[in-house]
Order: structure tokens, then C-alpha cells, then sequence
């Protein structure tokens, strides 16, 4: 009897794993932006570690088409950053007040307050298929 009930939960879980599937996401990154250094794609995957620590990161030349593709992405709640990174130093540049000096956008064309950054829960969008979504940069200063 408890071989049958271990059977048959290892039967279930493997059940439940196997329709956990991956996807792919096509970030476009289109505005005005420089065709200097990189953009850069963060991926984040939740609200604590959005804009501190992304999920997964891909950079490509500011001169190219502006397309990035992740692949193997779980379902669920995620969101984008993309900076114009000119000058290749992996981070937003900042001038003295905490603005951002090199163009940047969110998913969701999420944008901070007066005060502050973007939040998840604005730029946050749900993958649970192949999806494409538009990123768009601009220079705030």
C-alpha cells in the first residue's frame, strides 16, 4: 500500500513539473536613444529585487535593431528595464539628484513619481506563452 500511494505521488509530481513549461520573450527596444555603447535588457521576476537584481540580463550594440530574445522564461509576473548604457559601465548613470543621464524605459512604459523610480507592480507584465513586448527608451535629462 505505500508503494502504490509513493508510486502514484511520484506519478502526480512528475504529472505537475512536466506541464511547468518555459517560454520565450522578444524584447523590442525602440525611441531615442544614442547609437553609442550598448542597450542593455534587465529581466526581473520580482518586486523585491526589481531594479537592484535581475532575473537575467542581455546586452546588445546600440546600433543594432533593438531586438532581444530570452529564452527558457518560467511563467509568470516579470518586468523590464532597458538603458541605453553609452558609456558601458553596467549601470544607469545618474546625475547629482539621482536622475538618470542615459536613456532608459520600462515594460508597461512604467515611469517613477516626482520622487522616485518605476515600480514593479506598473512595469510588471505575465508570461504564460511566447510573448513579444515593446520596450520604449528615452533621455529624461
Amino acid at each position: 500500500m505505500k508503494k502504490s500511494i509513493l508510486l502514484l505521488a511520484l506519478l502526480i509530481s512528475s504529472l505537475v513539473f512536466s506541464q511547468q513549461k518555459e517560454h520565450q520573450l522578444v524584447v523590442k527596444v525602440t525611441g531615442k536613444f544614442s547609437s553609442e555603447g550598448y542597450l542593455r535588457v534587465n529581466l526581473y521576476n520580482s518586486a523585491k529585487d526589481f531594479l537592484k537584481k535581475p532575473y537575467k540580463i542581455l546586452k546588445i550594440p546600440a546600433n543594432s535593431d533593438g531586438k532581444v530574445i530570452f529564452h527558457k522564461i518560467p511563467s509568470g509576473k516579470y518586468a523590464i528595464l532597458a538603458v541605453n548604457d553609452e558609456n558601458k559601465n553596467d549601470k544607469l548613470d545618474k546625475n547629482w539628484i539621482g536622475m538618470p543621464k542615459e536613456a532608459m524605459g520600462c515594460s508597461n512604459g512604467a515611469k517613477g513619481g516626482m520622487f522616485g523610480p518605476p515600480k514593479f507592480k506598473d512595469a510588471q507584465f505575465d508570461i504564460q506563452k511566447d510573448t513579444t513586448i515593446v520596450v520604449k527608451i528615452k533621455k529624461i535629462f
